[in-house]
């Protein structure tokens, strides 16, 4: 496929959730912004891994110095099914597994924004996917979450403003094999590996329990328990002074803030570690009051009882209400009480 000259890309999925401002707040005052971890059902005894999971409590230093947790999978460019060019190149030869491997290799520009992966899926209502490429020469992750069909993956370098060149395209017949993998492996913007700590940390919280619904139970209550939401840093975003942000879940973890962005990718990547398809949703959520909405991130998960729990705010005497562990940190809040009302008021744009 050819290049394409003077494509012009809308500003990446740069986090515009962070411009939810004060509005995803968390409360202030005790490290954990004022809320105990549920405790385990009335009548019932907390199973191994399973433990509430307040601050101080789990020595962080500790979890980190236990040995790798192998991961259900683990993406490779396994050199197959190719496309390169000098610029770069696109391995699909795991496209049945829901995920290709993109690496540049031109000459870096010193802008991480100016290299960029382009990809359309066979959703036509989504538009493109498009996300920052390091200039490493190194391979890097995209999944395809959209399931079966024809997906368009490229390359593209900026020549000017918001116009980019087409560097490299590969037209691909998709045909997943497990429609679950797309949502259990790490890549560009959830990023996690056997050593990670956050991996280490969600196999101590569940143990070796196979209760699905007590292992999201457990870490989505630890992830709301001790993560305060960082207003310096969404005001940072928001001023354009996050580029091409991925988080860091380990560092997250270890200084106990962060933005929407950061509180559902930490969390889809702690519970795809364990086994759990999770899905981290880019969309839209408004008070439904005539306000302008916001741009946000949440998460949905599967269980084989379920199917997928799209929304959920917190378990509440034994179901699931809405899964947002942003909005969920901050329940207490007023303010917060007023997005999550029934769930009508989010719309998804994209599918991590």
């Amino acid at each position: 496929m050819t290049a394409v000259r003077g494509v012009k890309l809308l500003p990446g999925i740069l986090l515009a959730c962070i411009l939810m401002l004060t509005a995803c707040g968390a409360t202030t005052g005790s490290p954990n912004g004022g809320r105990d971890s549920p405790n385990s059902p009335k009548g019932e005894s907390p199973s191994p891994g399973t433990q509430q999971a307040r601050p101080n409590e789990i020595d962080l230093d500790e979890i980190a110095a236990l040995p790798a947790v192998p991961l259900h999978y683990e993406p490779e460019a396994a050199g197959s099914s190719v496309q390169s060019s000098a610029d770069g190149e696109i391995d699909y030869s795991n496209m049945s597994n829901g995920y290709v491997m993109v690496k540049y290799t031109g000459e870096p520009t010193g802008n991480i924004t100016d290299v960029r992966v382009g990809i359309i899926t066979p959703n036509g209502e989504r538009g493109m996917y498009h996300d920052s490429l390091p200039q490493d020469g190194l391979f890097h992750v995209f999944s395809l979450t959209e399931g079966d069909g024809i997906y368009v993956v490229s390359i593209f370098k900026r020549k000017e403003g918001d116009f980019y060149n087409q560097l490299l395209a590969a037209e691909l017949d998709v045909a997943i094999d497990d429609e679950f993998k797309p949502f259990l492996i790490p890549h560009q913007k959830i990023v996690f590996s056997s050593d990670s700590l956050s991996v280490k940390l969600a196999a101590e919280l569940t143990g070796s329990s196979d209760d699905v619904i007590r292992s999201v139970e457990v870490v989505f209550n630890y992830v709301i328990g001790n993560i305060k939401y960082d207003k310096d840093k969404a005001q940072a975003a928001a001023n354009g002074e996050l580029q091409a942000y991925i988080p860091d879940n380990d560092q997250v973890l270890r200084q106990r803030r962060g933005i929407c962005y950061d509180y559902a990718t930490l969390t889809t990547a702690m519970l795809r570690s364990v086994g759990i398809p999770s899905k981290m949703i880019f969309g839209f959520a408004s008070v439904g009051d005539g306000s302008e909405p916001v741009y946000h991130a949440w998460i949905s998960v599967y269980s084989a009882e379920t199917g997928w729990i799209n929304k959920i705010i917190e378990f509440r005497s034994g179901e699931w209400i809405r899964m947002d562990p942003t909005f969920s940190s901050s329940a207490n809040d007023k303010t917060m009480a007023r997005f999550i009302g029934d769930g009508n008021n989010y719309a998804d744009v994209f599918l991590y």
